[in-house]
């Protein structure tokens, strides 16, 4: 029975994986496009001595993310049936700076919070650093 299901799910997305490919090609070729371009500024940064993973990581999230959380429910919203232009690509893809998203998606807080961490650990192995090493 189980992989009765599986069969016909199967069957179904082959049939319309061409259809729903070619209606979510153009925001697919958009995000590569950001892609590319979020890459040559990280090699930019990284040619002129500015670069390091904390840099890249702001880059990707303020930049690449939201972009890409967009291209995930453009992509949802045509396999429902419904018409997306690229406006409404742009402004869903403002959704990413909402509270509501407040998960996997969050690079900044994550990158902010394990910055504090990193920031803490450092401050007390120094202070015992500076305690035990004229011992």
């Amino acid at each position: 029975m189980e992989n009765k299901i599986i069969n016909d799910v199967a069957k179904e997305a082959r049939k319309t994986y061409g259809s729903q490919l070619l209606k979510t090609a153009p925001f697919l070729f958009l995000f590569f496009l950001i892609s590319v371009i979020v890459w040559l500024l990280l090699l930019l940064i990284d040619y002129s001595g500015m670069g390091s993973i904390f840099l890249t990581i702001l880059v990707v999230g303020i930049i690449e993310m939201p972009f890409f959380l967009a291209v995930q429910i453009c992509s949802y919203m045509v396999m429902l049936g419904k018409e997306i232009n690229f406006s409404s690509f742009f402004r869903t893809s403002t959704l990413y700076f909402r509270r509501e998203f407040n998960g996997v998606y969050k690079v900044i807080n994550c990158f902010l919070v394990s910055f504090l961490f990193a920031f803490l650990a450092e401050i007390v192995f120094s202070i015992g650093y500076y305690i035990v090493a004229p011992y």
